[in-house]
């Protein structure tokens, strides 16, 4: 997905690069469907098991290649960013979440401040 998203803007690295949503979908080709969105090639939302562990460290490698600068996550939950915590060898740079006045996250934002990420 890096490497598409590096193509389809003509760059050569990004500055910062985010697993948007802790959950993995159902491998979609490019070919098929771009952007494959939330389904599959029936229509279908599949979900599929996927340790979040991995793909942070699969992020790490794009750091380490050069084609990210920065690496973060959006939609995290305090112990999903305690998980990613545990095993980073390079910690996450941002949290994206969704603010508002109904939905202010307190406690999330001032963990994600304490261990030094930018929200």
């Amino acid at each position: 997905a890096c490497q598409r998203s590096l193509k389809d803007l003509q760059l050569s690295y990004l500055d910062e690069y985010l697993i948007h949503f802790p959950i993995s979908m159902e491998f979609v080709p490019f070919d098929k469907k771009y952007p494959p969105e939330w389904t599959n090639l029936d229509g279908k939302m599949v979900l599929v098991p996927q340790d979040m562990c991995a793909t942070w460290k699969a992020m790490e490698s794009l750091v380490d290649k050069g084609l990210v600068k920065t690496i973060g996550v959006c939609n995290f939950t305090t112990q999903l960013l305690r998980q990613i915590l545990g095993i980073c060898r390079i910690r996450p740079s941002t949290l994206q979440v969704e603010l508002h006045p109904h939905n202010s996250q307190q406690r999330l934002i001032r963990f994600a401040h304490e261990e030094g990420m930018n929200v």
